[in-house]
């Protein structure tokens, strides 16, 4: 998480609340807590699609160790190692989808 990114999620919440609440209570708390939770959303937003992220290496990974393992005739190994990546693909699809909520 950058300064920058901060910057970026601090603007946007303020816009948010603008665009849903009157300018008007710009220094009410109620528009405060609306613009404070826009921007913790959009934090935890990041913090899941980094996680997403994440467990697409992992696919990667599982993938190829998988693929490796069948090359070198170790078929036991390759089957053993075949739920990991779509368990990782599982993971991801699921933290994406909280990242939208």
């Amino acid at each position: 998480m950058t300064p920058e990114q901060i910057e970026t999620w601090a603007r946007e919440a303020n816009a948010y609340a603008d665009a849903r609440l009157s300018p008007s209570f710009r220094e009410h708390d109620s528009w405060k807590k609306f613009r404070d939770t826009e921007f913790a959303r959009l934090v935890a937003a990041d913090a899941w699609e980094r996680a997403a992220a994440i467990c697409d290496e992992m696919q990667e990974h599982y993938a190829g160790y998988k693929d490796t393992a069948l090359l070198n005739g170790d078929v036991e190994l390759s089957n053993a190692a075949s739920g990991e990546p779509r368990a990782c693909e599982f993971l991801a699809t699921t933290f994406r989808a909280k990242a939208t909520e």
